[in-house]
């Protein structure tokens, strides 16, 4: 397999999407709200640009003490079929495609790119991780799909 500077790029993000730390932000409900009520779950994303999802990736304390700013993960949810619910990535050339069923076990994880290039591996789910919100999120109903049917994905595929 060719490794392009694209691909090693899109690599290193998967280990974020897959290995890190640090959970949803704390809600911030006032004690003296009703304790009888349910509160709605509180989403995992910390921006949305149009339908895109921004999931930041926990920063090493030796980074943020440089006064780096964390790296921010935008993601699209297209939707739920049959039970599947899939969570896309666009990275220059590479195209990243995770789906999972709710409950959530096993995340199978597609990367494309232009040449033909395809790999398909599986991951043990993990809500602790940003995958693993952004598909908590999705299962609550916290994302909005990312336009309409197959002619949008076809879309996203080729580069839209």
């Amino acid at each position: 397999m060719k490794v392009t500077p694209s691909a090693a790029v899109l690599v290193v993000g998967l280990g974020a999407l897959g290995g890190c730390d640090g959970g949803p932000p704390s809600s911030s409900a006032s004690p003296a709200a009703d304790a009888s009520a349910p509160s709605p779950p509180v989403h995992a994303w910390q921006v949305k640009k149009g339908q895109e999802y921004g999931y930041a990736i926990p920063m090493p304390p030796d980074e943020t003490m440089t006064g780096r700013a964390a790296r921010v993960i935008m993601l699209r949810y297209l939707g739920a079929s049959g039970g599947v619910y899939t969570i896309a990535r666009r990275d220059s050339d590479l195209y990243l495609v995770m789906s999972c069923s709710n409950p959530c076990q096993v995340i199978k994880r597609t990367i494309s790119g232009p040449d033909g290039f395809a790999e398909v591996d599986r991951i043990p789910f993990n809500d602790a991780t940003i995958i693993g919100r952004a598909f908590t999120d999705a299962f609550n109903g916290q994302l909005e799909v990312y336009g309409t049917g197959a002619a949008n994905r076809a879309r996203i595929r080729e580069g839209g």
